[in-house]
C-alpha cells in the first residue's frame, strides 16, 4: 500500500486574522461577563486553593453557614464571590474578619450541588470573572 504524500499535509499559510478583531472579541465577551455579575454578593472563602477565572473546580463546604450560604446561592442566581484566605498563625478555627481575606477573588457559579451528611455539601464551580471587594456590606449570616 502506498501513502499518500499530502496526507499530513502541513502549512504555515493559515487565513490571516486581524489582532484588533481578536481584540474586540475578547473585549465583547468580558463587557457581557461583566454585565451578568451583581453589585453584591456572598463571599466563600477558600483556604490552600484558589480559583481561576475559566476553570471549573469540585468543592466540599462544610459548616451550617456556608451550607447555607451555598443553599441560598443555588436557590438564587447561583452566584458566589470565591476569596483566598490568608494563611493564618493560630490554628483556631474562629471566625473569619475582612482582614483575613485577599482583596481578589473570582465571581463563581455553581453549577452543580450535592449535599452530604453532617452539614457538607459537594459542589462544582466555575470561575467567571475577577473581582475586587470594594466594601463588605454585611456578615450576618455570611459575608
Amino acid at each position: 500500500m502506498e501513502w499518500e504524500s499530502e496526507w499530513f499535509k502541513l502549512t504555515d499559510d493559515l487565513p490571516e486574522e486581524s489582532q484588533q478583531e481578536r481584540v474586540v472579541e475578547t473585549e465583547t465577551m468580558e463587557s457581557e461577563k461583566k454585565s451578568d455579575m451583581p453589585d453584591e454578593i456572598p463571599i466563600l472563602p477558600l483556604e490552600d486553593n484558589v480559583l481561576f477565572p475559566e476553570l471549573v473546580m469540585p468543592w466540599v463546604v462544610h459548616g451550617e453557614k456556608w451550607v447555607k450560604l451555598i443553599n441560598d446561592a443555588v436557590l438564587g442566581d447561583k452566584m458566589v464571590g470565591v476569596l483566598a484566605v490568608r494563611p493564618r498563625k493560630e490554628e483556631t478555627p474562629g471566625d473569619l474578619t475582612s482582614s483575613d481575606f485577599y482583596d481578589v477573588g473570582v465571581v463563581g457559579r455553581i453549577s452543580r450541588m450535592l449535599k452530604l451528611p453532617e452539614e457538607a455539601v459537594q459542589i462544582l464551580v466555575f470561575g467567571l470573572a475577577k473581582f475586587r471587594i470594594l466594601d463588605w456590606v454585611r456578615w450576618d449570616p455570611y459575608p
